[in-house]
């Protein structure tokens, strides 16, 4: 049997992965992984964790796939790592796919090139984290739109139920696993309205039952498993707990994150709260500055929108709403306090697929400086976060990790904000208004 270029690469990329768990098994997040341990030993059942005093601050679905894994496999923390190696494997596999389903030339060696940057795997398998996991379901959900969207068959009334089910099934599963999957769950959800309003021809009435179908889904998931949880009676849902006693991240100037407020040159642990000029305090400026940017960024995204409106969702609006995601992502790690080392590790993937599908798999320094500034960005990020793991020099590259991502920032905004076409963007809007 012949072996393909693609399958060789990917073969490739997924032993290197697994390599570097074998030759460094002791390398991993000491504290973090062994949290899910101790989170465990609170009580002897998974359901009766949030009525401890466990500070178990996962939804459901994230304290199944951390602590829940690890008491399935007798809390053998190197059983647990080489399950996370395999996460990361189905993820470059997923992605491989994705880039397929977009005939991106060379899609096995730029799916290897994504699941090899340090970007992809410092943060997820050889952090200890799951971060990867919820990488999964992100993947699957961006999956699911493109195949049902670029497939060659319109889905009728019954199956668009069942697609439908299926994206609501997922964007809970992303809800209910860690709460810095939702930044990106909320791009996805306006892709996926947008999906429900060009599929109805713009109909606002059968729209909103699709949109009230896939909430209602979420909801009753969401009603199932707390119907199974022990959790105390002050609380509504386990996810009301999770959300009210579960980080305060934001209350101190950095986690070992970069922001802007590492400029302020405090010790990054010190409280957000304390004022830096009049009464303003980084906490509620970074919360300004971070809606302030992500309500100009949805300005662009729906103008885009309606320059690309069809009577399907085209590979270019995918596109568009990836980066978007992408955009939301380096937003909050530049501006929000309390930002942590890992919190970008959502971005470089879904930017440079992204880029990709805009460029058709090429690239040229001169023709795409985001994608050429995107791949040196995954590396220099990766070495950033490995550096913290590892406890190097380059744990101190705080501010340098920050004034690279805010040029990329400046470089992504101006190329998101361009080529916008009023006229058209309206003319599209008037067409179909006026025919629905």
């Amino acid at each position: 049997m012949k072996i393909t270029k693609d399958l060789l690469f990917l073969t490739i990329a997924a032993l290197v992965l697994a390599a570097i768990r074998i030759l460094f098994p002791d390398v991993y997040h000491h504290f973090d992984v062994k949290t899910f341990i101790i989170w465990g030993n609170y009580a002897d059942s998974i359901r009766e964790l949030y009525n401890t005093e466990c500070y178990c601050n996962y939804p459901i679905v994230g304290l199944l796939l951390s602590t829940g894994i690890l008491k399935i496999l007798h809390n053998s923390i190197a059983s647990y790592l080489y399950f996370l190696v395999g996460i990361d494997i189905i993820n470059l596999i997923l992605i491989y796919f994705l880039l397929r389903r977009f005939k991106i030339k060379n899609a096995g060696i730029w799916a290897a090139v994504i699941g090899l940057l340090p970007s992809s795997w410092a943060g997820g398998m050889l952090w200890g984290q799951i971060d990867n996991l919820g990488q999964l379901i992100l993947i699957l959900l961006v999956l699911t739109i493109t195949f049902v969207n670029t497939g060659k068959k319109e889905l009728r009334n019954s199956r668009f139920f069942i697609y439908i089910s299926l994206l609501a099934i997922l964007m809970a599963a992303g809800f209910l696993t860690k709460q810095l999957v939702t930044f990106s769950l909320i791009p996805l959800a306006l892709l996926i309205t947008v999906n429900i309003l060009i599929k109805t021809g713009f109909r606002i009435f059968r729209s909103a039952i699709y949109i009230s179908l896939i909430i209602f889904i979420v909801l009753l998931i969401v009603a199932l498993f707390d119907s199974w949880l022990i959790f105390p009676d002050k609380y509504f849902s386990h996810m009301e707990r999770v959300l009210l006693t579960g980080s305060y991240h934001i209350e101190a100037i950095s986690g070992n994150g970069f922001n802007i407020w590492m400029l302020l040159n405090r010790d990054m642990y010190s409280s957000a709260n304390i004022p830096f000029l009049f009464s303003w305090t980084p906490k509620i400026t970074g919360i300004i500055l971070f809606l302030l940017n992500s309500a100009m960024l949805t300005y662009f995204l729906v103008l885009k929108t309606g320059m690309n409106l069809n009577t399907r969702l085209s590979s270019e609006l995918i596109s568009i709403y990836l980066v978007y995601l992408a955009l939301i992502n380096l937003n909050l790690n530049l501006f929000l306090t309390g930002s942590h080392e890992r919190y970008l590790y959502h971005f470089y993937p879904f930017l440079i697929i992204a880029l990709l599908i805009m460029n058709k798999g090429k690239i040229s320094l001169r023709q795409n400086l985001s994608l050429s500034l995107s791949l040196i960005g995954g590396i220099l990020y990766g070495a950033f976060v490995l550096g913290i793991l590892l406890n190097s020099r380059y744990q101190d590259a705080h501010i340098s990790m920050f004034l690279f991502h805010f040029i990329l920032y400046i470089v992504l905004f101006s190329e998101f904000a361009s080529d916008i076409d009023i006229p058209l963007f309206r003319k599209n809007l008037k067409h179909y208004l006026e025919k629905n």
